[in-house]
């Protein structure tokens, strides 16, 4: 059975190994968060796991489905960078097989976007990006 370490493996591999990612500006990728004691440079990408579920046949388990968040995030008055980061990313993970170790691959599907704005100390932060279901057969 694939654990999430596996997932996380692929993700890691394929947002921080995209050429068009970092071409829009993304400066770093993390999982989950930006690890305590590091400032991060403007704009980066987080994945973070939400959780799996098994998916059954009449008689066993076929797969396992599991949950991402991946977002962008920008120090920036404006989400135009963060939006063009989310796009590449739908591109890059939807309706893709994704090389999770250990499969023949997981395929990867947008399940609904997250955008929202949040302001700290009078600092405009931007956040757009998706949850991904990554379905891993068993």
């Amino acid at each position: 059975m694939i654990d999430a370490g596996a997932v996380n493996a692929a993700l890691f591999g394929l947002l921080s190994g995209d050429g068009a990612l970092r071409g829009l500006g993304q400066s770093g990728v993390y999982d989950t968060q930006v690890p305590e004691g590091t400032t991060p440079a403007y704009p980066y990408t987080i994945f973070q796991y939400q959780g799996e579920a098994p998916e059954h046949t009449q008689t066993e388990e076929a797969a396992v489905a599991f949950r991402y968040l991946v977002k962008h995030i920008d120090r920036a008055p404006s989400a135009v960078r963060v939006g063009n980061m989310g796009a590449r990313v739908k591109t890059l993970l939807s309706r893709q097989l994704i090389p999770v170790a250990g499969t023949q691959g997981a395929l990867c599907r947008r399940e609904n976007g997250v955008r929202y704005v949040e302001t700290a100390q009078g600092v405009v932060y931007q956040h757009a990006g998706g949850i991904y279901r990554i379905v891993v057969n068993s």
